[in-house]
């Protein structure tokens, strides 16, 4: 390996850590973002949740996205797609319908380009 071609892989690595890094960043900061904020406001940025679930006295919404499309409420979930195209936005209200935990994960979330913050 010469050191042009090592110079190369090493920026590239660096770029590509970098740029996650600021993924991770801006959909952490998307999230908290709606914290203590009424989950209709989320509903009217992000649209529907591809689900609505209350499980063991939580209230939780879902946005599931497979190939950058929201997933509609009729199919929330498509196993059969791999998970590296894939991003889910999981927020839990209070007894006021109030955002107060959320959480996100997938290989496809586009952070600070995704308009998901408040």
């Amino acid at each position: 390996m010469t050191f042009f071609s090592f110079f190369r892989l090493t920026l590239s690595v660096l770029v590509l850590t970098i740029f996650s890094g600021c993924t991770n960043h801006a959909m952490n900061y998307a999230i908290e973002s709606w914290q203590n904020h009424p989950v209709s406001q989320v509903i009217a940025e992000w649209g529907p949740p591809s689900e609505e679930l209350k499980v063991s006295g939580k209230h939780l919404f879902i946005w599931n996205s497979y190939d950058g499309v929201l997933a509609s409420p009729l199919e929330p979930r498509r196993p059969d797609i791999p998970d590296s195209r894939y991003c889910m936005r999981l927020l839990e209200v209070d007894s006021v319908d109030r955002v107060k935990f959320g959480a996100w994960e997938g290989k496809d979330c586009p952070g600070i380009f995704s308009g998901w913050s408040r």
